[in-house]
């Protein structure tokens, strides 16, 4: 009885999911597209010019800023987008800091 103990609660807890986790790079890059976010929100704002040229500019200074270039940048989305639960957490720590941004939390 006891050797099925065991084994029934390897099974168990042996073959249940972990929660995925951000890394502290994640999190860096986390900060870098609430920045990118906030810059695309920015360049929507303008009334008058090239929008898309504005944005091109912010986020290139913003990914300047944080040591990347646009393939560096590129592949780490990339790498999210091949674990959606990755990339939930990300998304969901990305929407937390522009509530906070914004003074709804």
């Amino acid at each position: 009885m006891r050797i099925f103990l065991i084994i029934f609660s390897t099974l168990l807890f042996g073959c249940s999911k972990q929660k995925p986790v951000l890394s502290q790079a994640d999190r860096e890059f986390a900060s870098i597209m609430v920045e990118v976010y906030l810059a695309n929100g920015l360049a929507n704002q303008l009334k008058n010019g090239n929008r898309d040229s504005f944005r091109n500019v912010l986020v290139y200074d913003i990914l300047k800023n944080n040591d990347l270039d646009t393939m560096t940048f590129n592949r780490q989305i990339k790498k999210f987008e091949q674990n959606p639960e990755k990339f939930k957490l990300l998304y969901d720590t990305i929407n937390r800091r522009l509530e906070v941004l914004r003074g709804n939390k």
